[in-house]
């Protein structure tokens, strides 16, 4: 990582004390500093839905956004192009940056801690005077920055004390229930939103991300729209080959043990949940020798997939009246319960408050 002077580091460094999490809030703290035409910067780790958000925010605003990668750019990709004008010289913008000056918006400058000093210097300018040479910005239009912060990024620049005191730094990060909301409306895989919502600390991983498990959903639809048709042709992958191809995928965007998990939660999960429905059912010695194994194995991921398959049933409100309402049902639920550890317990009490007596201690 590039160094500056100390004074810089410790601008670089500060402690934002208040961070918000990803979703309605960061976007009503949007709203009141969009207000005073001044620029914010939006820092959080890499894949919790910075850029997203802010496309979201106008939506809802119903002004345009225009996000640029500084990463990826010259000064003379901002600046422009000198042309002569008799006996002077102009610049051209380029084409991405707003001219109608009745338009309204934001532009957001993605990276800029990964951009060279040279090409901050005319965000600089842009921040300060709205202008990059013979360019002006819109009154309408608004400039904000999203940057991955912490110490663990490579190839990152620190930001000198000049250009931080242009922006309103607003500290952001990943929450699993407000993703949960998210997801479930945005249409993801429902087998993605029950795990995401019954595991403890998910956006905690380096690779576990909002944006990880948006594209593990993806991955999971890819493989449903390639199913393999009746009668086809060899040479086309089969189940199976799929199904490898996507746990090698899975592994790619969360990694190998959450990957794992998300497995064996989809395994137990399966048609009308036909794991959790038969031990509630029928709780068998068999069954209570396999989950007392699991908790004490430390089988975290078996655990796991077992509550949220639980939630996922008992989310039927048809479901719930029909278990709770059997003396038979109701017992064999509050025996799978205490074989559960506490963490899974204390989970599945969180999202349905209906199970608490039957939950035991939950210390």
């Amino acid at each position: 990582m590039s160094k500056t002077k100390q004074t810089d580091a410790d601008d670089q460094n500060v402690d934002l004390t208040v961070s918000i999490p990803i979703g309605p809030k960061v976007i009503n703290v949007l709203r009141l500093v969009c207000k005073t035409g001044r620029p914010f910067m939006l820092e959080g780790d890499t894949g919790v839905g910075k850029s997203m958000l802010l496309q979201q925010f106008a939506r809802e605003e119903g002004i345009a956004c225009i996000v640029i990668d500084l990463s990826l750019m010259e000064p003379t990709d901002l600046i422009g192009l000198p042309v002569t004008d008799g006996e002077v010289t102009r610049y051209k913008p380029p084409a991405f940056l707003p001219r109608d000056p009745a338009s309204k918006g934001v532009v957001l400058f993605e990276e800029l801690n990964r951009a060279p000093a040279h090409v901050r210097a005319p965000c600089l300018q842009l921040l300060t005077a709205r202008t990059l040479q013979s360019y002006q910005l819109p009154p309408g239009w608004i400039m904000g920055a999203a940057i991955n912060s912490g110490d663990e990024y490579v190839d990152t620049h620190e930001l000198d004390s000049a250009l931080l005191a242009r922006f309103c730094r607003i500290r952001v990060h990943a929450d699993q229930h407000q993703w949960v909301e998210w997801a479930e409306h945005h249409g993801l895989d429902a087998a993605v939103i029950a795990f995401v919502r019954k595991t403890p600390e998910i956006f905690n991983g380096k690779m576990s991300n909002p944006r990880s498990w948006h594209a593990v959903s993806e991955l999971l639809k890819a493989r449903a729209d390639l199913g393999t048709p009746p009668g086809a042709p060899f040479g086309i992958l089969d189940d199976n080959q799929l199904d490898d191809a996507l746990a090698v995928g899975i592994a790619g965007w969360v990694g190998g043990d959450l990957a794992d998990a998300f497995r064996k939660h989809r395994e137990m999960g399966r048609g009308s949940h036909p794991a959790v429905e038969g031990m509630i059912a029928s709780y068998t010695k068999a069954h209570r020798a396999t989950i007392q194994a699991m908790t004490a194995n430390g089988d975290t991921a078996g655990c796991q997939a077992v509550a949220a398959d639980i939630c996922m049933l008992l989310q039927d409100p048809d479901q719930e009246d029909l278990i709770l309402q059997s003396v038979k049902k109701r017992g064999n639920l509050g025996k799978l319960l205490a074989d559960l550890p506490a963490e899974q317990r204390r989970a599945i009490v969180e999202d349905l408050p209906a199970l608490a007596d039957l939950a035991g201690n939950l210390a």
